[in-house]
């Protein structure tokens, strides 16, 4: 079965974006993982708000993988390889994780879905880069209301720029 995995960087104080959605804070000077991570990927899921950012990049980043967007308002995607989803994150995250394939599925973002899906016990595991800088604000990891979830730490491996990649595993 495939593992849900949220590969994700946040501020020391927990947030993924300024309250505006930008990120001009996080280090872009090394790959902290990205690489060997991404290569274990078939299947990307985000939230709409997550979707809109990543589609205003320069060079669409997912192109090879399937991707799924959740959205309550949008109901045209924009390429082949993007399916807009409307149901409840659990039960479709669930089926998705049955499905054949040759990789995992990357929850990218942002907190609403993190917290569904948190909250329907469907994220295996966490890959958080913590970025050593405080917002002060913005948008949070995980929305509000989520319920608690005991983690595992697997590794933690800190870089010379004071970044610290962190792995958890989801206690079920």
């Amino acid at each position: 079965m495939k593992k849900a995995i949220v590969f994700i960087a946040t501020s020391l104080d927990g947030y993924i974006a300024r309250e505006d959605g930008s990120f001009e804070w996080l280090f872009t000077d090394q790959d902290y993982g990205y690489t060997p991570f991404s290569t274990g990927i078939d299947t990307v899921v985000m939230g709409r708000k997550t979707f809109d950012v990543t589609m205003s990049f320069p060079e669409y980043p997912h192109a090879g993988q399937q991707v799924y967007v959740f959205s309550r308002t949008r109901t045209e995607a924009p390429r082949d390889d993007i399916v807009i989803v409307n149901r409840d994150p659990g039960e479709f995250l669930r089926e998705l994780k049955q499905q054949e394939g040759t990789g995992n599925i990357w929850i990218v973002g942002g907190g609403e879905l993190l917290r569904d899906l948190l909250t329907a016990g469907e994220i295996d595991e966490f890959q958080i880069a913590v970025h050593p800088v405080l917002l002060g604000g913005g948008i949070s990891l995980i929305a509000p209301k989520a319920k608690t979830s005991w983690l595992n730490l697997k590794a933690c491996q800190p870089y010379e720029t004071g970044l610290v990649m962190l792995k958890y595993e989801v206690i079920k």
